[in-house]
């Protein structure tokens, strides 16, 4: 500020600033808020996938026992039942202390539509922990005369409840370690045979942290528990002692103590996993040793055209980053001489030219150190070449021919490539669903004109033309004809009677005249009839429109004599589904019976 006596106008500038200080700490408040809040789900997402691990570990260690694998008797599951049980009381636990969530509903302005968040913003704070944990400023604990009689029954959740079961959770984690592996135990010793004293669990390759999967021993578990759950004072940012209470959780915001708990959570999970990942992994490296590995050849394809390159890997019974092979010699090549030939699995690349038509080898060896010595492990694996394909298969689900004024259903494949990687063209022409092989030559319109066009007058015939596409981006193209014909010239019926029938004066007046395609057709559609002429004897032709005699057909057949015949012709007919004419149903020849 200005130093000497302030104008009005200087002084309301000043408070301005002062104003717009302000308000940049507070959105800042917010939006620190809000970012230990995002930390807290994402803490939880973690734990979340550690606990399927979990699980997955857990089910393995189970199995084994089940199954009387080596080395695997019941105390593997007596200690994995255990740990399950410490673990799931100390974290339902935890889940009991954390305060309810706040939720807040916001209009998403992308979807416009209403969404519930959690408002970390309100957390800001530091009242509940402080009231639950702590006595007053001086850091003092809450014991469980402290809490209110209602809440001692859900566990006590005081500030000294809360040290004594973590304290509890470290202390039975690592019991039950020690119990399952004695030699666990930071004091415990064996003698060797030189005499000489040495304490198990120390590896060159100790690793700390919970890394699952990686070396290290059950001592090293202990130790990462000890360290991780510990509840000794520290020295805070001034050099003072504090109690690791005070210094974790006094006079933060409700949301940061949040964060801690959700943080603790995650790591009980992490211990668990890590344990049950030494169990099984030390217990199956007792079990074998590379020498007792096998190699495997994975193809890339299960079969490879002529002229193209084999593609694939060799991989191991396990797979694994720290595994470095010394030499892998396969069909007389050194494979390791090429660059990238190590994947980060462990896996070894293979790419090589295919051999001739039929069944071919791999051959060779994959060579590893063990304890100073080589470990040969040997490669064989057969693969089979086939000719590249040149010919789709396309066929008509019904007959060799297509129909005008149907679906005609078509499957269509091209030997060796998958159905998505093949397509089809012709006019009228398409899949039926988003894959596979079955397509519709959809004429129920008639022919398309693009198709007419191609025909020739005196042979149609309809061109459908295939593409594949090679699992190397090669394309391969064939085709095939099919014959076009019309629907089929109805049969027309009364009653089931075709042709030429006898049939009485009275039922004939009343009966309804039919018509369908022949058996042997392979599209039976719905066929109306819609009119015809009919002729007797000595009477003028009369048209009838509808499927039944009308007026003037009766009173002409009244005049019919007996022995007489009544012809039914013209008989005109549409189909269910199509928009193209019918040819006229065949003609009734009808002697009157009476």
């Amino acid at each position: 500020m200005a130093s000497g006596k302030e104008t009005p106008r200087q002084k309301m500038i000043n408070l301005m600033y002062l104003v717009f200080i302000a308000m940049l700490a507070l959105n800042m408040s917010k939006e620190v808020l809000s970012a230990f809040g995002m930390i807290t789900e994402q803490t939880q997402d973690n734990t979340a996938l550690l606990e399927s691990r979990v699980d997955s570990f857990k089910t393995a260690i189970d199995l084994a026992v089940t199954e009387n694998q080596e080395g695997f008797n019941t105390d593997f599951k007596t200690t994995a039942d255990s740990i399950q049980i410490i673990s799931d009381n100390f974290d339902n636990y935890i889940a009991s202390i954390l305060p309810n969530e706040v939720k807040k509903t916001i209009q998403n302005q992308v979807s416009g539509l209403d969404t519930i968040i959690n408002d970390y913003e309100v957390m800001d704070k530091a009242d509940y922990f402080n009231n639950l944990w702590f006595l007053n400023s001086d850091g003092k604990l809450t014991d469980a005369s402290t809490l209110d009689k209602d809440e001692l029954p859900l566990g006590d959740k005081s500030g000294e409840g809360f040290i004594r079961k973590m304290n509890e959770f470290k202390t039975q984690f690592s019991n039950l370690i020690i119990k399952f592996s004695p030699e666990s135990d930071p004091n415990f010793k064996i003698i060797k045979s030189n005499d000489s004293l040495k304490k198990l669990g120390e590896a060159d390759n100790k690793l700390g942290g919970f890394k699952t999967g990686k070396g290290g021993t059950y001592s090293d578990i202990i130790d990462g528990v000890n360290e991780i759950f510990s509840t000794s004072d520290v020295v805070n940012r001034d050099g003072d002692g504090t109690s690791w209470m005070e210094y974790h959780f006094f006079g933060y915001p409700e949301v940061a103590s949040t964060t801690k708990l959700a943080v603790l959570q995650s790591n009980i999970r992490s211990a668990q996993a890590e344990l049950y990942s030494a169990m099984l992994g030390g217990q199956f490296k007792l079990n074998s040793t590379l020498s007792n590995f096998d190699a495997y050849v994975v193809a890339d394809r299960s079969s490879y055209y002529s002229g193209s390159n084999f593609t694939g890997k060799i991989v191991l019974g396990k797979k694994s980053d720290d595994l470095d092979p010394k030499s892998a010699f396969i069909n007389n090549v050194e494979l390791l001489d090429s660059d990238n030939a190590i994947n980060t699995d462990g896996s070894i690349n293979l790419d090589f030219r295919v051999g001739s038509l039929g069944e071919n080898n791999i051959s060779g060896n994959v060579i590893f150190m063990e304890d100073g010595e080589e470990i040969s492990i040997p490669v064989n694996q057969t693969y089979e070449v086939v000719n590249k394909p040149n010919k789709a298969f396309i066929s008509a689900d019904k007959m060799r021919v297509v129909y005008i004024g149907v679906e005609n259903p078509i499957s269509i494949s091209f030997s060796g490539i998958d159905n998505n990687n093949v397509s089809a063209r012709a006019p009228g022409l398409r899949r039926v669903g988003s894959s596979g092989g079955s397509y519709v030559l959809d004429l129920t319109d008639g022919v398309p004109t693009e198709m007419s066009q191609q025909m020739d007058p005196n042979d149609r015939k309809v061109m459908i033309k295939v593409n594949g596409k090679l699992e190397g981006g090669e394309t391969v193209n064939d085709k095939a004809a099919f014959e076009v014909k019309p629907l089929p010239k109805p049969i027309a019926n009364i009653a089931g009677n075709t042709d030429q029938f006898s049939y009485t004066r009275a039922a004939l007046s009343t009966a309804r005249i039919k018509a369908k395609f022949d058996n042997a057709f392979a599209y039976q559609l719905d066929l109306n009839v819609f009119g015809f002429d009919m002729d007797v004897a000595g009477q003028p032709t009369v048209t009838v429109r509808g499927n039944r005699f009308d007026d003037n057909a009766r009173s002409a057949l009244r005049s019919a004599r007996r022995g007489s015949f009544v012809t039914i012709s013209k008989i005109k007919v549409k189909a269910a589904g199509t928009t193209v004419d019918l040819q006229q149903a065949s003609p009734l020849i009808i002697k009157i019976s009476d």
